[in-house]
């Protein structure tokens, strides 16, 4: 039966939600085989059935022929995932409805005078990611330079939630003509977000540019956003980034690149925010030979530690054991712990990363076989996962070895991902995923904003959402400005409760910000006023 749908699958499907909450899903679904010559007389039945009797974490794809209550025919592909229960039996089945009108992984209405498949036709996260990489191997290659742009209108998500989400499709789409009008056709558009563009230059230097985005935000505030008989303002923040040969891996590029649009729009909007050359960094690339000479004996010789930052549910109403996430520190000759920023980069940059992630994930799992406490007090550890760990190809069956030998249920670890590793290593991620979810295992995507739309939350099962510290940071305080925040907390939270998955708030350093997360039905917390970091917890 039916026990929830999105208000936007109600729109694109004509349904009333209260009249099919409740009902068998063959009762309400209309589906027919695409595929025949006379879909009509070929009906669908058992589809939630048969996926729950798999019973597997990858999803099943079907293409059909859906007839709405107004008998309208369109021709639809589901995507089933099967909800799996803590006791690792199937207890439910996740729909999604992908069709042409599929904007950003939320349904949308779409009429014959939308033009929102205009920006699909510029959407495709896998071609993004493969054409950024493309660009970055021939910056180090030719010694060459490339320029990113990450746009996105200042108040989309507050049009979004006024107007709806069609509405805030048109403004993107807006953004995209202005994009053609002042940098070009030569510019290559990409969506990857609800509420960003990225743009490509091969061959151009980020200064200039910048001259021609600047010109873009000029030209986005002049022109009112014009919605039925509403006109609305519209400014544009703007992060750029230089790609070169000294430049680091994609993952960066993105995070730095949206980092300075964080800054433009906190700024008050409406400008272009450029990366710098961090010549520390570039310093750093050139002596990976170094990191790599250093960072493996100290492991060897017992200078790695691991630390742990307790996570809470916020729900009282129910007893739920903590969780805890760990972080890798490696000890220096004068008694520092070095943090992973500093050496992960080179590690990742010579295809090293899965070494550290074993050695992880071997001493976490070592620690709990000696202490049964971190079993029985804490409902699971979790571990962050570098994206360029899953591209080894004996690395899913390396972790799946250490977890069956240490005798610890695989239900007791989590494995984290990020929102740009997902994006960037999507096939190495489900292939992952696959090998060691048999065991048990627990995902999470962390760190998550929606900077890539609803990218991981469609295409991975899981079973947490790390909500960003960037958007619970100023909840604390009465600014008008927290009601964007908030709304858009509610529906990162909203769209995963719907399917299933657990949020987790992270960055909490103050009481009034709880208050507010539990307001918003936030399921977990974690910062320095739950638990500050310290040691493995005992």
């Amino acid at each position: 039966k039916l026990i929830e749908i999105s208000p936007l699958a109600c729109e694109f499907l004509q349904w009333h939600r209260t009249s099919v909450l409740g009902e068998p899903f063959d009762h309400v679904f209309n589906i027919f085989d695409s595929y025949r010559d006379n879909p009509r007389e070929y009906p669908i039945k058992g589809l939630i059935t048969e996926v729950i009797a798999r019973a597997s974490s990858v999803p099943k794809i079907t293409e059909v022929l859906l007839v709405t209550p107004r008998k309208d025919e369109r021709k639809v592909k589901l995507r089933l995932s099967c909800a799996i229960g803590e006791d690792e039996k199937p207890v439910g089945v996740v729909v999604r409805i992908l069709n042409e009108a599929l904007v950003g992984g939320s349904l949308v209405a779409a009429s014959e005078s939308s033009r929102i498949d205009r920006v699909n036709d510029l959407l495709s996260d896998s071609a993004f990611g493969l054409r950024l990489r493309e660009l970055i191997d021939s910056a180090r290659t030719n010694n060459c330079v490339h320029s990113l742009l990450l746009i996105s209108p200042d108040n989309i998500w507050a049009i979004s939630e006024e107007h709806g989400f069609r509405a805030g499709d048109e403004l993107l789409w807006r953004t995209a003509r202005l994009v053609e009008e002042h940098l070009g056709k030569d510019v290559e558009v990409y969506r990857v977000g609800q509420d960003m563009l990225c743009l490509l230059r091969p061959l151009t230097e980020l200064k200039k540019q910048a001259a021609m985005a600047e010109n873009l935000c000029l030209a986005s505030a002049s022109r009112p956003f014009v919605w039925g008989e509403a006109q609305l303002d519209c400014t544009l923040s703007i992060g750029g980034i230089e790609i070169s040969s000294l430049s680091e891996g994609m993952e960066s590029l993105l995070h730095k690149t949206h980092q300075a649009l964080v800054n433009a729009r906190h700024q008050g909007g409406g400008i272009v925010q450029l990366v710098k050359t961090d010549e520390v960094l570039t310093t750093r690339r050139r002596q990976d030979d170094d990191w790599m000479a250093w960072l493996m004996p100290r492991l060897e010789r017992g200078f790695g530690h691991l630390s742990s930052q307790s996570i809470v549910a916020l729900d009282g109403s129910t007893p739920k054991l903590p969780m805890f996430e760990v972080f890798v520190r490696i000890e220096d000759e004068d008694g520092v712990w070095v943090t992973p920023e500093f050496f992960m980069p080179a590690l990742e940059r010579r295809q090293l990363s899965h070494k550290l992630d074993l050695w992880v994930i071997q001493t976490l799992l070592t620690e709990m076989g000696k202490n049964k406490a971190l079993i029985s007090d804490f409902d699971c550890a979790c571990v962050n996962l570098s994206g360029w760990s899953l591209s080894e190809p004996d690395f899913g069956e390396a972790v799946r070895e250490l977890i069956w030998l240490s005798g610890v249920p695989g239900s007791k670890i989590c494995f984290e991902l990020t929102e740009p590793q997902v994006a960037s290593h999507l096939s190495e991620t489900l292939r992952f995923m696959e090998s060691v979810r048999p065991l048990g295992v627990r995902f999470a995507l962390d760190r998550y904003r929606a900077m890539g739309g609803l990218h991981g939350l469609k295409d991975a099962p899981l079973d947490y959402v790390k909500i960003h510290p960037s958007l619970t940071a100023g909840l604390h305080t009465e600014q008008a400005d927290n009601n964007i925040e908030r709304l858009h907390l509610s529906w990162i939270n909203k769209i995963c409760q719907a399917r299933g998955i657990k949020t987790i708030a992270l960055g909490v350093e103050h009481e009034l910000t709880l208050n507010v997360l539990r307001t918003l039905e936030i399921g977990y917390a974690q910062g320095v006023q739950v638990n500050k970091m310290g040691p493995l917890v005992t």
